[in-house]
C-alpha cells in the first residue's frame, strides 16, 4: 500500500531541495510541485499480489534559519488510484492526502492527514490509515493519534474484500 519505498522516494525528492538561496529565518525558499505516476505491484500485504496505479501529485517547500541552512521541509502528497487483484477483477479506490513534516536538524518527520483510505462500493473503509504519527530520527513511531492500518500492518479486512 504506498510502500515505505514510496515515501523513500518521496523524502530524497525533498532532501534534494536543500541547496536553496538565503532568505529570513524559518521562512520558505524553494517550493517545487510535481506530477507523479505510481504503478506498483505489492506482494506482501495481502497472501496474493495486487496492482496499485495512482496520480497525484507532491509539493516540497524547504524552510531555512537566518544562516540560509535548511532546517525542515513540508511535503504535501495526494493522490488517487486504485488496487487492482488482476487474478479476480476486484478492486478498491485508494485515496491519499498527506502533509509530511521533516525536521533536518533532529530527524524527526510528522505525517499528517490520510495516509491512505481505500474503499470498495457497498464495502465502506477497509483500510485507514488516518491521523497523525511522529517518527524519532531512526524512524520509530514515538506518537500517534488516529487510526493507522497501515503502519500497524492490519490489512485483514482489505485483503478479504480484494480476495
Amino acid at each position: 500500500m504506498f510502500t515505505r519505498r514510496t515515501v523513500a522516494v518521496l523524502s530524497a525528492l525533498a532532501v534534494s531541495l536543500v541547496g536553496v538561496p538565503v532568505a529570513a529565518a524559518d521562512q520558505p525558499t524553494h517550493t517545487r510541485t510535481d506530477d507523479i505516476h505510481i504503478d506498483q505491484f505489492d506482494t506482501t500485504s495481502c497472501a496474493f499480489p495486487f496492482r496499485e496505479i495512482a496520480d497525484g501529485f507532491v509539493n516540497r517547500t524547504v524552510f531555512v534559519d537566518e544562516d540560509g541552512t535548511p532546517t525542515r521541509i513540508r511535503i504535501i502528497a495526494s493522490f488517487d488510484g486504485v488496487a487492482i487483484n488482476e487474478a479476480n477483477g476486484k478492486t478498491a479506490q485508494l485515496d491519499q492526502v498527506l502533509v509530511i513534516f521533516v525536521d533536518l536538524e533532529t530527524g524527526e518527520v510528522v505525517w499528517d492527514g490520510v495516509r491512505i483510505k481505500a474503499t470498495m462500493p457497498g464495502g465502506g473503509a477497509l483500510l485507514l490509515d488516518v491521523g497523525r504519527v511522529v517518527f524519532d530520527a531512526s524512524s520509530t513511531p514515538i506518537f500517534e493519534a488516529g487510526q493507522h492500518q497501515l503502519i500497524h500492518e492490519d490489512f485483514e479486512d482489505f485483503c478479504t474484500a480484494m480476495g
